[in-house]
């Protein structure tokens, strides 16, 4: 769908409701990138326990403490109630281990997961604006190739368009819709700045094995 995989160094927004797969898709580009391609990755938690990540990802097969004993993955903490410090400053910690974490293990890729937990921070939406693009623009100036997870607002095809969307390079949409009596996943690549992209809705599924998108099926 992609005609090649996602832009090297560029911002990808995955959106998607609760169930829909943002962190398995997330920890599979990770964990691919790291054992099929030789480019390491860091995983930035804004919500999830590190041991509760590791466990729930076996399911899939992926031995995230392996990967990490081998310096092919890092863990980066930065819940904001686990960040010690002014709350108004409290990513500026997450990002000093984040730098470190990168020159250990030469990390090429990083899934944040999810920003919610930052935009929550700012009701303001100027501000809210603001964090997101010094995010943003820290992970590019990085030359990191980024997944950056969101929840979905609001679904359907005909949806309203979420801030964040307009922020990043690309935007990648996974949600569950009403295809005749059934329900129906579906992957849309809404947008994909600087490359040809299939920006049709293609259903996909969670197996055992992570993510499998059908790109040559339609939903309709």
């Amino acid at each position: 769908m992609l005609r090649g995989g996602f832009p090297k160094g560029r911002t990808i927004l995955v959106i998607g409701g609760p169930g829909s797969g943002k962190t398995i898709f997330g920890v599979q580009f990770l964990i691919k990138g790291a054992y099929e391609f030789g480019e390491n990755g860091i995983f930035l938690s804004f919500d999830e326990r590190k041991e509760h990540l590791y466990s729930e990802m076996e399911a899939f097969g992926w031995r995230l403490s392996e990967a990490e004993s081998e310096r092919k993955l890092a863990f980066v903490d930065a819940y904001p109630r686990r960040v010690k410090g002014d709350r108004r400053l409290f990513f500026e910690k997450p990002l000093s281990t984040l730098r470190q974490e990168l020159e250990r293990i030469s990390a090429k890729r990083i899934v944040v997961d999810p920003i919610t937990s930052l935009i929550l921070q700012y009701p303001n939406a100027v501000n809210r604006r603001n964090a997101v693009v010094n995010l943003i623009d820290t992970l590019n100036d990085l030359g990191l190739t980024s997944v950056i997870t969101l929840e979905l607002r609001s679904s359907g095809f005909d949806r309203s368009v979420q801030l964040e969307e307009y922020l990043a390079n690309g935007v990648i949409v996974l949600q569950t819709v009403q295809v005749g009596k059934s329900l129906v996943k579906t992957l849309h690549v809404e947008k994909m700045r600087g490359i040809d992209h299939d920006d049709q809705p293609r259903p996909y599924r969670i197996t055992e094995k992570g993510i499998k998108v059908y790109a040559k099926e339609t939903i309709f």
